[in-house]
């Protein structure tokens, strides 16, 4: 009987060790569970009102975080926040009847290559002098079931040296014209455009697809996020706008050159960039139109085969359009 429960006693330390490694994992659990509600709760109804509307409006953009305001804000708070903190949106849209001033530096390289730095974001500019060579690159089938490509897809598939996303998953925002051809969506319906008209003029603002198509539009995607800049003036922004995100922009110089830009977010040390950062990096670098392509992780920019921001992996990044660079 002593050998017996000698023997089962020997056993017990690593079961004991077992509990105790899971006890311990569920006391640190608990703790940043609480930790981090305790974090949003004084957040959300803490003394600073910019603090929670920046925290409401950045995580509304995702899916697995929009929840979290809602543990200490009604829908009607959240609502309210999200009315008072936006881009406003513009019924202008750009001006085509000036034609592109001549370059102040004739001899600049086709392409150029800048670094962007702000208090909460860093970024990059491509500046692409013949605005000719840009062109719309679309995955072979759009639908909720699609997957989307990933800007490495799309520059391989039609010999682009750079790409920029446009958008999330496999389902355009609004309607696409590619070509000069209405591929997606509907000719009535107004959005957002980011257009290229046979000139090669950006054109941004609201707009059908049939208006589009009739001011020459040839290739076309829209967005949730109005234009930024419009004939040389920034879009009135309510409150924070939309919170700090990754981005991707799309813009104009007057001499036709094109403006990529993309910034960095969702990590601590760059989270990401308010609306007000991309009007400002826009107009620095001359745009007199410019508009947001993508909001979020799947913001990215390809440029000579390597990802130009801190992106996530393919598989998290990818688009059903974006713009190539030929």
């Amino acid at each position: 009987m002593k050998h017996s429960a000698g023997s089962a006693r020997t056993g017990h330390p690593v079961l004991r060790y077992i509990g105790r490694t899971f006890a311990v994992l569920g006391i640190l659990l608990l703790s940043a569970v609480v930790l981090i509600t305790g974090a949003v709760g004084l957040t959300c109804k803490g003394p600073s009102v910019a603090a929670r509307d920046l925290f409401v409006t950045t995580v509304q953009q995702y899916d697995t975080l929009k929840f979290l305001p809602s543990l200490f804000l009604s829908d009607a708070e959240i609502d309210a926040i999200l009315a008072s903190n936006r881009l406003v949106p513009t019924e202008a849209t750009t001006d085509t009847t000036f034609g592109f001033i001549e370059s102040e530096d004739p001899d600049a390289e086709p392409i150029q290559k800048l670094t962007l730095q702000g208090d909460s974001y860093a970024g990059m500019l491509l500046i692409v002098k013949d605005p000719s060579r840009i062109e719309l690159a679309c995955v072979s089938a759009f639908g909720a079931e699609q997957t989307g490509a990933s800007v490495e897809s799309f520059a391989e598939q039609s010999g682009a040296f750079a790409a920029i996303s446009g958008g999330s998953g496999g389902v355009p925002t609004g309607f696409v014209i590619q070509n000069g051809n209405l591929i997606h969506g509907s000719k009535t319906t107004a959005a957002s455009i980011i257009a290229f008209d046979t000139t090669n003029r950006l054109l941004v603002g609201n707009m059908t697809a049939e208006q589009a198509l009739n001011a020459g539009v040839q290739n076309a995607v829209c967005s949730e996020t109005s234009a930024i800049v419009v004939n040389g003036k920034a879009t009135e922004i309510a409150g924070l706008g939309d919170g700090l995100h990754p981005r991707a922009v799309i813009g104009q110089r007057a001499d036709g050159a094109i403006l990529l830009m993309v910034i960095d977010g969702t990590k601590s040390a760059v989270p990401g960039a308010l609306l007000e950062d991309c009007i400002y990096e826009t107009l620095k670098a001359g745009a007199v139109n410019a508009a947001i392509l993508d909001n979020g992780d799947s913001a990215a920019l390809l440029y000579q085969n390597a990802i130009q921001n801190s992106a996530p992996a393919a598989q998290d990044r990818c688009a059903p359009v974006a713009f190539v660079v030929l």
